[in-house]
């Protein structure tokens, strides 16, 4: 039995169409050192399967809804996809309640020694994610992109620079 599970926040949506993440993960999934693992998706919000059906349920996307329940996808390793519906955005009136669901979920890994792998920068709002950065007794970060270039203006440019330096600075 390993003696660490290990919870990993992904850019890409964990899907058949494998990327190199997947393919670390998975990997590190079969290491001895490692007891269980916790995929997280990028989240999904409910609003934009409204908006935009053919989008969020066709290619790589609908993968991310299979998910919203975490699900076993191979031994000792679960996916799984935050969904976020209106007011539980960080800061927003129903924000408690969302996490609560995320806490719950990410602390059945989070019970015993974990590690954090990050390929994707997180909002300073996601305080789940916070709390495990926090609490975990390695950090894995995964610089796979400049994650800034894809930012839509100056100021997320800015920020996406200050995460990414501090998941660098905090980097086992």
């Amino acid at each position: 039995m390993g003696s660490h599970n290990l919870i990993a926040y992904g850019f890409n949506t964990w899907s058949p169409m494998w990327k190199r993440t997947q393919t670390l993960v998975s990997l590190l999934n079969e290491r001895d050192f490692i007891h269980r693992t916790l995929f997280v998706n990028p989240p999904v919000l409910p609003g934009d399967l409204l908006r935009h059906p053919r989008r969020e349920l066709g290619g790589v996307r609908r993968h991310a809804w299979r998910h919203v329940r975490p699900t076993g996808v191979e031994p000792g390793l679960t996916v799984y996809s935050p969904a976020v519906p209106p007011l539980t955005y960080g800061g927003r009136p129903l924000a408690p309640l969302r996490e609560a669901v995320e806490t719950r979920i990410a602390g059945r890994f989070a019970k015993a020694p974990f590690i954090l792998y990050l390929n994707r920068l997180v909002r300073p709002t996601d305080k789940v994610f916070w709390s495990l950065f926090d609490a975990a007794d390695f950090r894995l970060f995964d610089w796979s992109d400049d994650f800034s270039t894809f930012a839509a203006s100056e100021a997320e440019r800015d920020l996406d620079r200050e995460i990414a330096g501090r998941f660098l600075s905090a980097a086992d």
